[in-house]
């Protein structure tokens, strides 16, 4: 059975790309109850997706055969959402054992999704349980995720033909008092349905549910009832005093619990609670292109439609790639502009009580002629605008997009063509010193775009400060060349002193006093030019000219004075 499952979900679950986390379960109703021998038993098993899609589910379940026999199964669309099967509903009574494996064409959800429905018949006496193994529910993901989290067994006790059965819900806990004396009717009850909390709303839910209401110091006899007539009153006859009730689960459609009170006067008015169940999805249906799923408009329109006989369709959610749900009330959706390429699209049709039924599309919208790049600014001076220019066709757009050496854009621009073709793109924005790449995509009037164009690496570098001939001098390069001259000169200076020494000593300590004097200038000079390597305004490049004009006159001061000083000494 598991590599028959492996196939399907090799054939199916590629058709639907939203992740899915491990939270479904599997279960009974009833899930226990007392039963004759001899009396047929009918459990329903059902699915809770808990949110998530599924297309598919593989189970095996094993019976008490002693205790239980399968007389049918029914799997008729009325009994179960699937609408195909690898593997039909089969059972062994002498096995104990039922098995399949069912899909459907569209992933659905829902919190008590029918599978099957299973007749049986009680023999013998004794206890009778369900359980599973070799279980799936497969998301409708892409990749065949099982998503079954619990599994519930269900438990019965078989007695024999001659033994009355307890009641399959328990009997309302009977309130003994003396009601205080009324002077007026009892008014309508207010009911409280936890299962069911809101009267007005569709719920996708089957269980026995408890329905609760107060009890006013009068009241001395109660009367229920639960139908599908909408102002139906109860029988003036009291079934006793109880402030909370059992009720078995419903089937799908509107149903009314009607509950009336008693007092010493009479019977008062009845409060009537709608019940509406819904447990199956929408029928499923199929997504329409009016561009076809190959196009070059970049924003296609859908069109789909399907319906929901019990509760009716609320809405329907939109999923483009992994962008966010976009609601439509109407079965057609212009999609926003897509980029070329392909594109998953998932439409969910929900019903008032929230199953839903999906399908999914791959659009491949067709790019735009890609544009040619014929020049670049490959190396720019700070300040200085960047060109770019090249051939596209005729009366398309450029679309132009600068990111740094991090891959943060930095700048994004448009531009036009001629009549032949030719565009040109001038970008003003100040850039900073280093490396950007340059990409050009082409669009035209609906937003359809080419494939992005790379083009050369633009670079931009600092003015330089000095320009001796043909050599540029940036900061960096001035700043070594100050550190050169004023150690070489120091060098010098100390080989003049050093052979004098003895002669001249005197006359050292006053020279190389001085000489310190020049170097501290210099060094304060080269601190403040530190902070302006990569100046990035026109303040900063102002105070780091500054500094390179202090410097270059200190320099001169210091050759002259030592000039000077070698020639006193000689």
């Amino acid at each position: 059975m598991k590599n028959l499952f492996l196939t399907l979900s090799t054939i199916l679950f590629s058709l639907f790309p939203f992740g899915a986390a491990d939270a479904a379960t599997l279960y009974f109703i009833p899930e226990s109850g007392e039963f004759r021998a001899g009396q047929d038993i009918v459990v329903e098993f059902k699915a809770d997706s808990d949110g998530q899609a599924f297309n598919a589910a593989q189970a095996s379940v094993q019976f008490s055969k002693d205790t239980l026999q399968v007389k049918a199964i029914d799997y008729s669309p009325a009994s179960s959402i699937f609408n195909f099967w690898l593997e039909n509903p089969a059972f062994s009574n002498t096995d104990g054992n039922i098995s399949f494996i069912g899909g459907t064409t569209n992933g659905i959800s829902g919190k008590s999704i029918p599978l099957l429905k299973i007749i049986f018949v009680a023999k013998g006496a004794g206890e009778a349980a369900l359980t599973l193994s070799d279980t799936a529910i497969t998301a409708s993901d892409g990749s065949g995720t099982n998503i079954l989290e619990t599994m519930r067994p269900a438990i019965f006790k078989i007695v024999p033909e001659t033994v009355t059965p307890q009641p399959v819900l328990p009997v309302p806990v009977r309130i003994e008092r003396t009601p205080v004396a009324a002077t007026r009717l009892p008014t309508a009850p207010v009911l409280s349905v936890p299962l069911y909390s809101d009267s007005s709303q569709w719920h996708n839910l089957i269980s026995d549910f408890l329905v609760q209401w107060t009890l006013p110091a009068d009241i001395s006899g109660i009367s229920t009832a639960l139908n599908d007539n909408p102002q139906f009153v109860p029988q003036a006859a009291s079934e006793g005093l109880f402030d909370s009730k059992m009720f078995r689960g419903l089937k799908n459609g509107v149903q009314y619990l009607h509950v009336r009170f008693r007092n010493t006067v009479g019977w008062g008015p009845t409060a009537h609670y709608r019940l509406a169940i819904d447990t199956v999805p929408p029928l499923p249906f199929k997504v329409e292109s009016k561009d076809g799923f190959k196009t070059d408009n970049p924003s296609p329109t859908l069109s789909f439609a399907t319906n929901d006989s019990i509760s009716g369709i609320m809405h329907y959610i939109v999923h483009v790639d992994t962008g966010d749900e976009v609601t439509s009330l109407k079965g057609e959706f212009i999609t926003p502009l897509l980029p070329p390429g392909l594109h998953r699209i998932v439409i969910r049709a929900f019903d008032r009580a929230g199953n839903f039924t999906e399908d999914a599309v791959d659009m491949d919208i067709i790019p735009l002629p890609a544009p040619v790049v014929g020049f670049v600014s490959r190396l720019v001076l700070f300040g200085e605008p960047v060109f770019a220019s090249g051939k596209t066709e005729p009366g398309l757009g450029i679309f132009a997009r600068l990111t740094d050496g991090k891959s943060q854009e930095v700048f994004s621009g448009k531009g036009t063509s001629d009549t032949v073709g030719n565009w040109e793109l001038i970008i003003k924005n100040p850039l900073s010193g280093g490396r950007y790449a340059l990409t050009v995509t082409a669009v035209d009037e609906r937003g359809a775009q080419s494939y992005p164009v790379a083009a050369e690496m633009v670079t931009i570098r600092t003015k330089p400060v000095l320009s001796l001939g043909p050599i540029d001098l940036g900061w960096f390069e001035i700043l070594l060349i100050v550190i050169v001259l004023t150690v070489s000169g120091m060098a010098i200076a100390g080989q003049y002193y050093i052979s004098e020494k003895k002669t001249r000593e005197a006359y050292r300590i006053i020279v190389g006093r001085d000489i310190d004097k020049f170097y501290n200038l210099l060094s304060d000079s080269v601190k403040d030019l530190e902070g302006f390597k990569e100046p990035r305004d026109s303040v900063s490049f102002v105070r780091a000219s500054a500094s390179v004009r202090k410097i270059q006159e200190t320099i001169e001061k210091l050759r002259k004075y030592l000039r000077q000083e070698i020639d006193d000494i000689r």
